[in-house]
């Protein structure tokens, strides 16, 4: 449904697929944030709430703002959508349901898997870090993004989930096409490509966990199928599959957008990255706030399960909101200089870009691990780390996740020995 409202005009110019707000569309959220904190975006048919306050709220309360269906992305053309139905609805994900079916699926999540202890896999995701670097070192310049920022997170999780190495170039095209239908709109030919793309991914991993259950392995797709819960049922093949590409998206999509986005920060901001070559200590803290300035999570959307008010304005049931996070983490009224990179920034200054309440990101330990230890070994195999390239960066063209196409660096190779 389309609701416009009655008043208020920071909708009529909003569009996040082009510039300037594709690239920076910060100096904007800080006029919604003052002027009109919840507006109606005709271009994604959603209510844009601003505030840090109205998001944390939000997100939180699950009985008015629900996830079930939120995450459905733009509408498909007839052609598109026959194809998609020959995969599986995306309903019945974990970030994309409320409780009960979110209780149950979030506790065989956390009764198997265990990347909330990071300590153990450390030391493989440094060795991968040091082996992607090994690739480019003697090059003197690559793009950071697709050597290192792509390639890292889905090589980190795939032996945890048990999915082969050398499906790993498949499985990258296949995320990129599956959150592309859901995050920017394309022509009707793309569409198409892109929805059998989906249903592909969708095929490739139930037939995993159809091998898992003739033979168990040690991975998480084994750990739950056999996972148990008293007074639930065990988890069916499509349940699990949905539980996996939630996983490997996160991963592969939004953990590289955050070692791409920090790295690109770090950089740009010459003093912080002379601050972690002097005292490595400082690396969480940059990590951290990369993540306030720059979330690879944009935001994400809710229905409306009544007539509610947020920030003064009314919005009927039915309609959806879409809670930015990028913007509550620079709102003036929670944090000091909010348009500053701070490293250094006080650690009460919670930022919102992990998500809050019961959809808070399961992940987020592993996802700060990963970075924190990309700019550990960049640190130090690759110390005069510099920007390269002309003009400023060019940011993908979608409204839920935000990340580099592309980052451009140098530095001084070491001599042919």
């Amino acid at each position: 449904m389309s609701t416009d409202p009655e008043e208020g005009r920071a909708g009529d110019s909003y569009n996040p697929f082009v510039p300037p707000h594709k690239d920076d569309p910060y100096p904007f959220y800080a006029q919604a944030r003052r002027s009109e904190p919840v507006f109606y975006s005709p271009v994604l048919d959603l209510w844009v709430v601003t505030r840090f306050e109205d998001v944390q709220r939000a997100a939180r309360n699950t009985a008015d703002f629900s996830s079930r269906g939120a995450l459905r992305g733009l509408e498909l053309c007839p052609a598109a959508a026959r194809v998609a139905a020959e995969g599986y609805p995306i309903e019945g994900r974990i970030i994309n349901d409320d409780p009960p079916v979110h209780t149950r699926l979030r506790a065989f999540v956390n009764q198997v898997l265990h990347l909330r202890r990071t300590a153990a896999h450390e030391p493989r995701i440094r060795a991968i870090a040091g082996e992607l670097v090994d690739g480019f070192a003697s090059d003197g310049s690559a793009d950071l993004v697709s050597r290192f920022a792509k390639p890292m997170p889905l090589l980190v999780l795939s032996p945890i989930l048990g999915l082969p190495p050398d499906d790993l170039p498949q499985i990258r095209r296949w995320i990129d096409d599956a959150v592309a239908l859901v995050t920017r709109p394309m022509s009707d030919e793309e569409q198409v490509a892109c929805a059998r793309s989906r249903a592909a991914y969708q095929h490739y991993i139930i037939d995993i966990v159809r091998s898992r259950r003739r033979e168990r392995r040690n991975d998480v797709v084994s750990a739950l199928i056999d996972a148990q819960i008293q007074g639930e049922p065990p988890l069916s093949d499509v349940e699990i599959m949905n539980l996996v590409i939630s996983l490997v998206d996160a991963a592969g999509e939004t953990t590289a957008h955050l070692l791409g986005t920090a790295v690109w920060l770090l950089l740009r901001d010459g003093e912080a990255w002379r601050s972690i070559l002097r005292d490595p200590a400082g690396i969480p803290a940059a990590v951290e706030e990369a993540l306030r300035m720059d979330p690879p999570v944009n935001g994400l959307p809710r229905v409306c399960t009544r007539d509610v008010e947020i920030g003064g304005v009314r919005i009927p049931a039915g309609a959806r909101v879409y809670l930015v996070y990028a913007s509550a983490n620079r709102d003036e009224e929670r944090f000091e200089e909010p348009e500053r990179f701070c490293p250094v920034r006080k650690a009460g200054e919670r930022h919102l870009s992990f998500g809050a309440g019961i959809h808070h990101c399961p992940g987020a330990a592993l996802a700060r691990a990963q970075a924190r230890i990309a700019i550990e070994v960049l640190r130090e195999r690759l110390a005069d780390l510099r920007l390269a390239g002309e003009g400023p960066p060019s940011f993908l063209s979608a409204f839920l996740v935000r990340g580099l196409n592309r980052l451009d660096v140098a530095w001084d190779p070491p001599p042919h020995r």
